[in-house]
């Protein structure tokens, strides 16, 4: 691969997410990849809509890549361990909005009432990518010789923070994550990471696409192309070629930072069981 589009969190903007797509249509190659960094649903207004266009994303452009966030995992394990703490956990967090996408909102049989292919989607959804260049993931990694400050159990690429942007290890590869929002509406870009979630969700945030060459050597920081969809629907365009756009700056919000669950976050199986699936073993 040559280049790879990389996306920040969508969180339910699904207009601004259509006004992404249709620009990357017009650039995307066919051997180019496209990893899409999590947190599809919760908070914006329609997750259903905004996967509803993912899958037909990736039927028109298969080398897509869909990494799991940390919405999607609160989502998953509350689904398929009901239980009303964690229940009450995800929706506090933005899972409302998400059941009122799918009319499932105030029912006590919402699970019932989730389409299959957003089941299927969600499920399947990948920890991490690998490039030759770049290390594709939802929160960061853990540095070597530091404390993540998570329960035992979580998942770290899901819900890493300070630990992973306070550090300037190097590991090979350039890290792209999304999770912590940029408040300075631009991507942060340091010399091992790169971070993409510029607010899609909150006022005045942006959804910001940006594209990087697999096959240029990397000296100094990342050098990279992107452009963000703004709240009007504009698009705007910019090079990243050399100094730093932002730093960590300003504390995020308590609605960026969702409470933490204690259950145990593992790796992914291919497909959790769900109800509709009955074969011989199954439940």
């Amino acid at each position: 691969m040559s280049r790879v589009f990389a996306i920040g969190d969508i969180h339910g903007e699904a207009e601004k997410l259509s006004v992404a797509l249709s620009h990357l249509t017009a650039r995307v190659r066919p051997y180019d990849t496209v990893v899409f960094l999590g947190d599809y649903i919760d908070r914006g207004p329609n997750s259903s809509d905004v996967i509803q266009q993912l899958i037909k994303f990736k039927k028109r452009h298969g080398q897509t890549v869909f990494l799991r966030g940390n919405h999607e995992d609160m989502f998953l394990r509350t689904y398929i361990e009901p239980d009303d703490q964690k229940e009450m956990r995800w929706i506090a967090n933005g899972g409302h909005t998400t059941l009122m996408s799918f009319k499932a909102h105030g029912r006590n049989d919402w699970r019932r009432r989730m389409p299959r292919w957003a089941l299927e989607f969600i499920s399947d959804t990948q920890m991490e990518f690998l490039s030759e260049r770049y290390h594709f993931v939802h929160a960061g990694i853990l540095p070597p010789g530091t404390e993540s400050g998570l329960a035992p159990g979580q998942d770290i690429r899901l819900w890493i923070r300070e630990p992973f942007l306070k550090s300037n290890f190097t590991q090979g590869r350039t890290i792209v994550f999304g999770h912590t929002i940029q408040h300075s509406g631009v991507p942060l870009v340091q010399q091992n990471k790169v971070g993409l979630d510029t607010g899609a969700c909150v006022p005045g945030g942006r959804l910001t696409v940006a594209c990087f060459n697999d096959l240029r050597s990397q000296v100094g920081l990342p050098k990279f192309e992107y452009y963000q969809v703004l709240g009007d629907g504009s698009v705007v365009s910019q090079e990243f070629a050399g100094e730093e756009l932002s730093q960590i700056g300003a504390p995020v919000p308590a609605m960026a930072h969702p409470i933490q669950p204690t259950y145990t976050i593992g790796e992914p199986a291919k497909r959790p069981l769900f109800f509709w699936q009955t074969k011989a073993g199954h439940l």
